[in-house]
Parts: structure tokens; C-alpha cells; sequence
């Protein structure tokens, strides 16, 4: 059964650091003023909860009073239902998701859910062709877009489709995750060399990612490790091996060539289809010109 009600304690706040940021009002009105449509005493609706397993996480309805932008204590952090009802994400965050975002200082709620698309597309080809997930690697593919509060990672090189769709009202559909074992701690803490532990990446939202020009964020192929640079590309020759898209209009029409042969576009690797697939292996084989035992 859900809970509406918070078991630490909350405190709202703009002023996450005491760094000045670069902007004159930091977060923006638009994340301020929205209100959970899951809070206690707004539209009663109960979100998507199928966020990982039961016993190591929990989900919790805000307050009308608290906003994805509030300052939380207690590893307690916001999530988009999207991403978990439409992308088929689960937690844990993986190895590679927690170094996205500490690599770029944002907290998972400052990241756009498009990019949650991106980042479990750009795993699942990565387990497909057998090949580690590299940040560098998929900061080479894509870079970062910022927006007033959220942050968008856009590809420098299409290879992958859009999300597109139904994260349009996500903004109003978060919810709060509680971590309840040991187990789902973990991922969310850093060891020091002293045996302490830390934050491994922020939960609330932070100016950090904003103080930095977001260049600073991208790699390039020519700076990437030897074994990076293989990864990268086997992705490429991957997405090249496509066979060709017949192009449509907006009716799924074919669109015509003036000799009368049918219009194609390279292919890209199907984000929408890919995150939602029961087997996404056999997704990536059925387009490809080879495929991976």
C-alpha cells in the first residue's frame, strides 16, 4: 500500500549551494509552481509503482507543498512515473547511470526522461554487442541540451529515435522513492578511503551541473581509451548495417520518389520499442543485417 505520508523529514528550498549560480533565479518558476497530480489532497491519483523490487524500494506521495525542486533528507529523492510505466526502467541504477549522473552533477530528477530512453537504449545495445557501457562512449553519441530546470542529452550522430509522446505532461507525475535495505542503499553511496561513505551522485536538485559550460560534459572519439574507441565503433558499424526505412508522411503513406521508386532514410536503432522490449536482443537482430549469438 502506498504512503502519503513522508518517514523523514523535508525542508523546501531554492538555495541548494551557496555558490551563486550564473543565472538570476535558479530553479525556475515552472518547477516551483507544479504540483505532484499524486500529492495528498490534489486529483487522489495513484502512480505506476512497479519501480524495482518491493522490499528494497518504496513509493511516496508528496505533500501539495513539496516540488520536484525541494530539498529532501534520508537518500529519499524524485522520480517521473514515465519513466517507469512507459521506459521499463528499474532500480537499481545501474553502473553506468550512476556515472552519468555524476559525471554531469545533475540528480536524476533534473535529467529529462527522453534521456532515461537514451541511456537504457544505449545499455541494451551495449549488452546486445557484448560490450561494456562507457560513459565517455555515450557522451561521444550524444551531449548535453539544457533547458530552464531540465537537462537533455541530444545525439551528435543519430543513431537512435526519439521518445516521444507520452513524456509531454511528466512534469506534474513525480513521486518519491524511499531506499528500504541495504541493497538499495548501495547504489546510491560512494566509499571513501577512510571507509566512510558519501553521496555518489546528487538526490536533490543542485546548481553544480548549471556553474559549468556544458561543453565541459562532452567527449569526442579521438579522446577516447583504446578500449572505448572499439566500443564506440562496434555501435557504429552496428547502426550502419541497417537495412534501409521506407519513408512515410504523417498517414503512413509511402512517400514517392519523382521516378516512382519508394523514398528510404537510414534506420536508426527503435528507442520506443527497444526499452519496452520482453526481449530486446531479439528486437536489435530483427533489423540488423547481422546479429549476436
Amino acid at each position: 500500500m502506498l504512503d502519503s505520508l513522508f518517514p523523514c523529514y523535508f525542508r523546501f528550498s531554492m538555495a541548494n549551494e551557496e555558490t551563486t549560480a550564473p543565472t538570476s533565479a535558479w530553479p525556475r518558476n515552472e518547477s516551483l509552481e507544479t504540483e505532484s497530480v499524486f500529492s495528498k489532497g490534489s486529483t487522489g491519483e495513484i502512480p505506476f509503482s512497479f519501480i524495482g523490487r518491493s522490499k528494497d524500494w518504496e513509493v511516496l506521495l508528496p505533500s501539495t507543498s513539496i516540488r520536484v525542486c525541494s530539498e529532501y533528507e534520508n537518500h529519499v529523492f524524485p522520480m517521473y512515473e514515465v519513466v517507469f510505466k512507459d521506459m521499463g526502467f528499474r532500480l537499481p541504477f545501474s553502473d553506468f547511470q550512476r556515472e552519468v549522473f555524476r559525471w554531469t552533477k545533475l540528480s536524476p530528477s533534473q535529467i529529462h526522461p527522453n534521456s532515461y530512453a537514451f541511456m537504457r537504449a544505449f545499455e541494451l545495445v551495449c549488452n546486445y554487442l557484448k560490450i561494456p557501457a562507457f560513459k565517455n562512449v555515450f557522451f561521444t553519441i550524444f551531449t548535453v541540451q539544457r533547458g530552464n530546470d531540465w537537462v537533455s542529452f541530444c545525439q551528435t550522430k543519430k543513431m537512435f529515435e526519439i521518445f516521444a509522446g507520452k513524456v509531454r505532461s511528466f512534469k506534474e507525475r513525480f513521486f518519491f522513492i524511499c531506499p528500504k535495505s541495504e541493497a538499495a542503499m548501495c547504489p546510491l553511496l560512494g566509499v571513501a578511503k577512510d571507509g566512510s561513505s558519501f553521496p555518489f551522485f546528487p538526490l536533490c536538485w543542485k546548481r553544480d551541473h548549471f556553474l559549468l559550460d556544458s561543453k565541459v560534459f562532452s567527449q569526442t572519439a579521438p579522446n577516447l581509451k583504446e578500449e572505448e574507441t572499439d566500443a564506440y565503433q562496434k555501435i557504429w558499424a552496428f547502426v550502419k548495417s541497417f537495412s534501409q526505412k521506407t519513408k512515410t508522411d504523417k498517414r503512413g503513406n509511402t512517400l514517392m520518389s519523382a521516378n516512382g521508386t519508394p523514398v528510404t532514410e537510414p534506420r536508426l536503432i527503435n528507442t520506443p520499442e527497444l526499452v519496452v522490449s520482453e526481449d530486446p536482443d531479439d528486437s536489435l537482430c530483427s533489423y540488423a543485417s547481422f546479429c549476436f549469438a
